[in-house]
Parts: C-alpha cells; structure tokens; sequence
C-alpha cells in the first residue's frame, strides 16, 4: 500500500511541475513525429495491459487466477489514490521544486572531491613547476658545460672560491659581475682538443689504474 502511495504520489509531482505548471522562462515545442509515435505505443499499451491484465497474467510460468477488478479492491484503490491526489494538490506549495541542492551520501564525496582539485591545483602543481624548472636548468647547466668542459670547470672553480672567501665583501661582489660578463667571452674561446694518440694514452693509463686498484683489494682474485 506505502508503495502504491509513494508510486502515485512521484507521478502525480511530475506530471503536475512537468507539463501543467506555468514556466515562462521555457518556451516548449512539439516534438517529432518520431518522439511522438514511441510515447503513444508505449501509453497505448499501459491502457492496455490496465484494462485487460489477462495479457500479462497469460504469459507468466504458471497460472495465475486473480481478478484485479473486484468491487471491493477497485473502490479501496480508489479511496486510496484519490486520498493521496487530495494531499498532493493540499500540500504542493511544500514539496514544489527549489532552486537548491539536496545533499545525500555524495556530500561526502563532494567535500572530498574539492579537498582532491585543490591538492591537485596547488601544491602537486607548484611541486611540478619547481620539478620542471629543477630539470630544465640541469640540462642547460649540462648543455653549457659540454661546449666547453675546460672552460667551464674553470668559471666554476673560480666563481666558487669567490663566494667562499667573503660572500658580503663588495670587491668580491664585483669579481662576481665581472666573471659573469666574462662567461660568454670564456665559453666561446676553442677548446684545445687532444690528438688521438693522447686520448688512447689517458685511456690506458685510467684502465691501468683501475687495474691496480682492483688488484690491491683483491677483487682479481680467484
């Protein structure tokens, strides 16, 4: 009985704010044709199995003996359903539609929801922008020193021994613009590049050495 009340009631407060409460601000239309043919089979068919419920009882597994339309069970459904339209049209002013959110289980995951765009946004955000800024000044650091390792390593040594002496002195200050004008001018100047015979002669001699020392903590041994 609850069921068929509330089943009456949710139909009644849609048909009635759908299609029979004024709405200025929606301007309606008629639909297709090919809207309209589906919504009339379909209510067709209601009316249908309504009037005559021996449609329906014929194809269930077994058989059904049940006649829906007896005197007492059609006026007490009456009585019902028309109690029910009777509160609805009292009451409607108290269940019309609001211009509000109505807050469920999913107020939970809404809070949650922001405090996640947030993190996201904020600090994971900042986090990437000081991780991609980090990882694009290593690889300009490494694409400087490679033009010219000698060069470089010379700048760096300098610029380091200067800040490490008196990092507030202004004759260290300047020492430090005058290195910094000085850069390009030392980055630009050729690199003095080994012959092969050299190069094959480092090579062996750091292979020697490498040697010894696996040698001397035993790591040659049987």
């Amino acid at each position: 009985m609850l069921g068929s009340i509330g089943t009456f009631l949710s139909f009644l407060k849609l048909t009635y704010f759908t299609f029979f409460r004024k709405n200025v601000e929606i301007e309606a239309k008629e639909v297709p044709i090919f809207m309209l043919i589906p919504m009339c089979v379909v209510a067709f068919l209601c009316v249908a199995f309504g009037v005559y419920p021996q449609m329906l009882y014929a194809i269930l597994p077994y058989p059904v003996h049940y006649d829906a339309y007896t005197f007492a069970h059609t006026v007490g459904t009456a009585e019902l359903l028309a109690m029910t339209a009777f509160m609805f049209f009292a009451f409607r002013v108290l269940i019309m539609p609001h211009e509000r959110i109505t807050y469920d289980i999913d107020y939970l995951y809404r809070k949650a929801g922001r405090g996640i765009i947030w993190f996201c946004e904020n600090p994971l955000m900042a986090f990437a922008r000081a991780m991609d800024r980090g990882v694009h000044r290593l690889i300009d650091s490494a694409v400087w020193f490679s033009r010219n390792p000698a060069a470089a390593t010379m700048i760096l040594i300098t610029a380091t021994s200067t800040k490490l002496r008196n990092p507030f002195a202004a004759e260290h200050k300047g020492q430090e613009r005058d290195l910094k004008e000085e850069k390009p001018q030392l980055m630009d100047e050729p690199m003095e590049k080994l012959s092969i015979g050299a190069g094959v002669l480092i090579v062996l001699l750091f292979f020697a050495i490498y040697l010894i020392v696996m040698f001397i903590h035993g790591w040659l041994a049987p």
